[in-house]
Parts: structure tokens; C-alpha cells; sequence
């Protein structure tokens, strides 16, 4: 098959729609031809990828990113003969799969802002993705029935193929440190970093846990808001803001942490954070579960009750004092994301787009 796959931004940049297209990409380009269409980008290595990278120049100004980006790629691929695009994420891009350039257009919805879309806009992804050659595919099983009921579809219209983890990089590659504990992601508000530095406040204040540490690995709008609760509170020395980090340098944090902290999965049930440290032997900490994510985690981690600061302190709490629960655990957690490995996501996706073609 001929496969593009058609995304804002695109490896090395960081995020989870980059992360997920590489890995599919990259799996998928062992088998067929893969292009990908995406913003230029200094310091992207082309001869590093195993499949083709078409890179252009769009606006970045909000309200005419949409229009832009699409009038670009249109540009690109209006001459090529694809069996499969792929369209990484809901926006006005999506109009590319009302012209001809292939059999079959496959759109990814990645997280809950399908459901903010424009009323003016939602009418036109409405049609889009109930055309006969469009298949949308969800990350998790909660997106898919916020979107369905978001805009009137049946729930067999929309497949699930959630995210993967590479399992050869995330693994573990140093000795745990007795106290540490991890938040990697977005600093936003559906990914709700606060609670972990509460929760760290609430271990110093009322249990006297003053070795407890906290690394926060990630960027976003509330980042400077973290930072001045961690200053308000004298919470300098347990808690570390580390900045935006590549793939490659998160494995040792995963794997020195006693466990990495979600407080809310923003919709992606089986998130790439949630994979990775479970790959790297880390048990997790995870709010916001639905019925297909939590019996795993309870396997895998400690689930708690989403935007609960004290209920998260009380497992870093148990965790710090009885460290063979988590160890036990950490055994579990990597068994489980072996089974997620992104070989495993790119085949039963190339198999979806074998089944849509025919």
C-alpha cells in the first residue's frame, strides 16, 4: 500500500499526536510506502526515518492555521496516487478528503478538543467523516463515545486502535530511587499537574515526609502557575521542574521513579505517559479511568479518583512506606505494555486499512 499520513507537527517535535504518527510511520514503512506531510522544522534529520517527509512552511496564527495548512498540503499531494491518508487530528484539514488523491481517508481523533470544534465547523467534519471512503479511527474507547454522541454517529463508525509504547527504548535502565516520583506531560489543564505538587504538600505538611520528591518533566500554559505554587509553598527542594525532554531522555526518570503520577489522562485512555512507564518496570498513578482501562491499572498501579490531590498523596504515601507493593507491581506493568508495543498497534492498523479498501 501507499500510505500518507498528514499532520500538523511532526517528530522530533514533541507531543502525543508526533509521538504516535512516528511509531506508525516508522512500523508501518517496513512493509509499505509511507510519506508524511508536515511543518518544516530546524534541526529534523530526513536521512534519519525510514520512509519519506515532505516538509513545508504554513501560518501558525490561530484562525488561519487550519486554512493554510490544508491549502499547503493540497499543493503536495494533489499529484500523488495514494491507496490510504491518514489525517492526524479533527480540523479543517479534513477537507483533503473530499478530493481524489486516494481510495481511503482515515481520520484520528486524539483527544476531547473535537468537542470545542466551531459550531460554524462541525457541521462540514460531520459530512466529512460520514463519506463512504472515510474511516475515523479514536485512541481510546471514552473519545470515541464523546465524539459519536458529539455528532450524531453510531458508535460502529468509529474504530478504536489506541497507542502504543516502543518497548525497545522505554525499558528499565536504572536501580529506583527510594522517595522519587514523576509527572511527564502537557501542563494544561485536562492533564491537571497541580494535584501532584498538592499532593506532595499534603505528604510534607500532615504526614512530615519531607524526603519525598517530585521530577516534572513537560511544558505547556501552566507552567508558570506550577512554578509559583511550587515557590508559594517552599516546595523548591522536593519538587523539580525539568523543562520539555526528547523521547530518549525519558527512560532513565521512568525507571529511577518509584512511580509516575497521571491525574487525569485527557480522554487517551491508554496514554503514551501511562505506556512508557509502565514499559520502563514503573508502576502507575492514574485518575479519569474508564471500565477498559482500569482493571489493568489496578494490576499495573494505583488508581485514584480524578483531581483528588490527598487520594494521590495517600498512594505516593503507601508507596514510600511498603516500596515491595510497587515492586510487585513493576513486574506486571511490563508485561502489560509488551502487549501494547507499537508493532502490535501498526499491524492491527494495517489490517483496518486492508479491510476498508476492499
Amino acid at each position: 500500500m501507499r500510505i500518507a499520513f498528514v499532520t500538523y507537527d511532526y517528530y522530533p517535535t514533541p507531543g502525543g499526536v508526533e509521538t504516535r504518527t512516528y511509531y506508525l510511520a516508522s512500523e508501518l514503512a517496513r512493509r509499505h510506502e509511507v510519506v508524511v506531510y508536515t511543518r518544516s522544522v530546524a534541526g529534523r534529520n530526513l536521512t534519519s526515518f525510514n520512509h519519506e517527509v515532505v516538509e513545508f512552511d504554513y501560518s501558525r496564527r490561530h484562525g488561519t492555521r487550519g486554512l493554510d495548512f490544508l491549502r499547503k498540503v493540497r499543493s503536495k499531494i494533489r499529484a500523488e496516487k495514494l491507496d490510504v491518508v491518514s489525517l492526524e487530528q479533527l480540523g479543517i484539514h479534513n477537507l483533503l478528503a473530499l478530493s481524489r488523491v486516494a481510495k481511503l481517508y482515515v481520520i484520528t481523533i486524539h483527544g476531547l478538543d473535537v468537542v470545542n470544534a466551531s459550531p460554524l465547523l462541525k457541521p462540514i467534519y460531520a459530512r466529512v467523516v460520514r463519506r463512504r471512503n472515510a474511516h475515523v479511527v479514536s485512541v481510546s474507547e471514552h473519545l470515541r463515545n464523546v465524539f459519536t454522541e458529539d455528532y450524531g454517529l453510531p458508535e460502529a463508525a468509529v474504530h478504536v486502535v489506541e497507542h502504543g509504547v516502543d518497548t525497545s527504548l522505554f525499558r528499565p535502565v536504572k536501580q529506583k530511587k527510594q522517595g522519587l516520583f514523576l509527572f511527564v506531560g502537557r501542563f494544561t489543564p485536562e492533564k491537571d499537574p497541580s494535584s501532584c505538587v498538592e499532593a506532595v504538600r499534603i505528604l510534607r505538611d500532615k504526614y512530615g515526609m519531607e524526603d519525598v520528591k517530585l521530577r516534572m518533566i513537560g511544558s505547556g500554559p501552566l507552567l508558570e502557575s506550577v512554578r509559583r505554587v511550587v515557590n508559594r509553598y517552599h516546595l523548591n527542594e522536593n519538587v523539580k521542574l525539568l523543562g520539555q525532554m526528547s523521547n530518549r531522555e525519558l527512560p532513565p526518570h521512568y525507571s529511577e521513579a518509584m512511580a509516575t503520577i497521571c491525574p487525569r489522562l485527557g480522554g487517551a485512555h491508554t496514554g503514551h505517559v501511562l505506556l512508557e512507564s509502565m514499559s520502563c518496570g514503573t508502576p502507575v498513578i492514574v485518575g479519569d479511568l474508564d471500565v477498559a482501562t482500569e482493571p489493568y491499572v489496578s494490576e499495573c498501579g494505583f488508581p485514584v479518583p480524578p483531581g483528588d490531590p490527598a487520594a494521590i498523596a495517600q498512594s505516593m504515601r503507601e508507596i514510600h512506606l511498603s516500596p515491595t507493593k510497587a515492586q510487585e507491581k513493576s513486574v506486571s506493568a511490563r508485561a502489560e505494555a509488551r502487549k501494547h508495543d507499537y508493532s502490535v498497534v501498526a499491524k492491527k492498523l494495517s489490517t483496518s486499512y486492508e479491510e476498508w479498501l476492499r
